[in-house]
């Protein structure tokens, strides 16, 4: 825990785990609803006594918990002594720290804790397939019906894909409250697709100079998300099949038509071969890199030009 040092070098630093347990034991001692003097008895009954002022010294920091102390706690609570050293009603994918420069996921620290499989540190090196079969082979077995460290892996790349595909709907859907909101405003917002592939960004020449180059841009029917639009426009613009990416920003107003902007990141998905498919509207398509891109659109978007510096591996 914290106090006293015997060594004469002064008190140790109470660290993430001596902190949990602090929380954990007055937490789980008010849900009980027991004295200090309750806990006290019990402790004495099982043979590893703690008077009421060592249970509060406990509770303040004030007082180490050994690894008996620990288990006697963990024996009067009725829980685990898991229970006392990890933190409680946390999300089981947030990081938590073990010590001053440890982290891992509460699942991966909890289920670490039960025995089941090695713990992944968070930023180490993962584990190769041969450890991970010599922990199969000479671990696991001693453990008894835990999951394999392949299997909770698995399991955990499909979670993350689950909690990836949530992400992706929420955004959607506050794409679509964002639409509907300007709709709703009079404003059709305009969308404008930021097409990257290994030959540049993919910009257009306007008939009516206004301005003389710029994006895919069209506007959002009603209906219609985004990134569909995006995906709509390019086809009818150059014949370019992409497809659509992430968010990269949004202007309501734009400083100059006093539209409402969405950008919206997308890549070619079937060769990069273009052509006007909008004579009426454009004169020119054309790939360009990051430099003649800023020569053709000056006072570009911030977020879309450091999107496009990521993208095109310029600065």
């Amino acid at each position: 825990m914290s106090p006293d040092d015997d060594t004469g070098r002064g008190p140790i630093p109470l660290g993430p785990v001596g902190g949990y347990v602090i929380a954990n034991l007055a937490a789980l001692r008010a849900e009980r609803r027991l004295t200090y003097k309750d806990l006290s008895d019990r402790l004495e009954q099982l043979g590893r006594p703690i008077p009421t002022l060592g249970l509060s010294r406990i509770e303040k920091g004030k007082r180490r918990v050994d690894a008996d102390d620990l288990v006697a706690l963990a024996l009067a609570l009725g829980v685990s002594p898991a229970a006392l050293l990890l933190p409680r009603n946390t999300d089981a994918y947030d990081e938590i720290e073990l010590t001053s420069s440890v982290r891992a996921t509460a699942r991966a620290a909890w289920e670490w804790s039960a025995g089941n499989f090695p713990l992944v540190i968070s930023g180490a090196e993962p584990l190769t397939w041969r450890q991970i079969a010599e922990f199969e082979a000479n671990v696991r077995p001693a453990w008894q019906g835990g999951p394999s460290v392949a299997e909770w892996r698995d399991d955990m790349e499909r979670r993350r894909a689950e909690m990836e595909e949530l992400r992706r709907k929420a955004e959607a859907a506050e794409q679509q409250l964002r639409v509907e909101r300007a709709r709703n405003g009079h404003s059709q917002p305009v969308v404008a697709a930021i097409v990257t592939s290994d030959l540049g960004v993919l910009v257009g020449r306007r008939i009516d100079g206004v301005p003389p180059w710029g994006f895919i841009t069209g506007e959002i029917e009603p209906g219609e998300l985004p990134e569909d639009a995006a995906i709509r426009e390019v086809k009818e613009e150059t014949g370019l099949e992409v497809r659509a990416g992430r968010l990269i920003g949004e202007r309501n107003p734009h400083p100059v038509t006093g539209k409402h902007m969405i950008y919206m990141a997308a890549e070619p998905t079937r060769g990069t071969d273009i052509f006007v498919g909008d004579e009426a509207e454009l004169a020119e398509v054309r790939w360009v890199g990051l430099t003649e891109a800023d020569e053709l659109l000056p006072g570009m978007f911030e977020p879309v030009r450091e999107h496009l510096a990521r993208e095109l591996g310029e600065v």
